[in-house]
């Protein structure tokens, strides 16, 4: 069995929104959530573990922490994880992902991920798109994302959209999943500015 383990160190917040950064066909999830918890100076308040994990610890200023860890601050967590998650133990570490989340009271999931492009090199900066489950109201719309409308996932983010479509109403009302196509150069200054207006955007409304 490859259930994730949580270990709570720190308070977290009711009515949080939630902002999944995992290794996947890319780096773009990490490299922002990473991103985001260093410029927001945010506090560790959980890491992960399971048997599904290889053998690693990563040592951050010389302290060994677990690869996948949980940061907050206000009503802002980031899940974040420095390692990839493999295929045949995907579905139960997110399904124990999406409970532990919707256990603290997880108000709005953002998943963060990337998807290549042929002329990247050329895109100084890239669009946000975006698949949403589990919402009522265009939140899309709302926050400035354009919608998929043909797209296969794969991997772990298709796992947690398919956890959170069979939960249905017994988790979060509104579930978001933004997909970044990739650009060759300056990651930091061409598509974060896009997750952060995103982000930005849906902490400023009140939720449909």
């Amino acid at each position: 069995m490859d259930k994730l383990e949580v270990h709570e160190t720190g308070k977290l917040p009711r009515d949080a929104k939630v902002i999944i950064g995992i290794p996947d066909a890319g780096l773009v999830g990490l490299i922002s959530a990473s991103h985001l918890i260093e410029s927001l100076s945010m506090e560790e308040v959980a890491s992960f573990d399971s048997e599904a994990f290889p053998p690693i610890v990563v040592v951050h200023d010389g302290e060994p922490k677990s690869p996948m860890r949980a940061y907050s601050k206000g009503d802002l967590v980031v899940v974040i994880s420095e390692i990839a998650i493999q295929l045949p133990s995907v579905r139960e570490v997110v399904r124990d992902l999406v409970s532990w989340i919707d256990g603290m009271g997880g108000a709005l999931s953002i998943s963060l991920s990337g998807a290549p492009v042929p002329n990247r090199v050329d895109i100084d900066t890239p669009k946000v798109y975006g698949v949403s489950i589990n919402i009522k109201d265009d939140l899309l719309s709302k926050i400035g994302v354009d919608r998929l409308q043909e797209v296969m996932l794969v991997g772990p983010y298709a796992a947690i959209l398919e956890a959170c479509r069979k939960a249905g109403t017994r988790l979060w009302d509104k579930i978001t999943l933004l997909i970044l196509p990739v650009s060759g150069a300056g990651l930091r200054r061409s598509i974060l500015p896009g997750i952060f207006r995103a982000v930005r955007r849906v902490g400023e409304r009140p939720l449909p």
